[in-house]
């Protein structure tokens, strides 16, 4: 695939809190994320799943929220 040539590089030092994810998506539908990719410089897969997951809980009325509360910041 060309995309490899185009695959950013991630940052050092960064830190996440939550989880990997992974799983088999059919290969119609990684085209369809790819073209959603292309049309803006700042996106990537991470994003586009973020983003989803995100509506469909919406959707679903599934409250969540996406800040962590650290106690030792206190």
């Amino acid at each position: 695939m060309t995309r490899a040539k185009s695959k950013k590089t991630m940052k050092n030092r960064v830190t996440r809190e939550g989880k990997m994810l992974g799983g088999y998506v059919p290969t119609p539908i990684v085209h369809a994320i790819e073209v959603w990719i292309d049309r803006d410089p700042e996106r990537d897969v991470s994003k586009f799943i973020r983003q989803a997951a995100r509506e469909k809980l919406q959707r679903d009325g599934i409250p969540f929220t996406e800040t962590t509360h650290h106690p030792e910041a206190a």
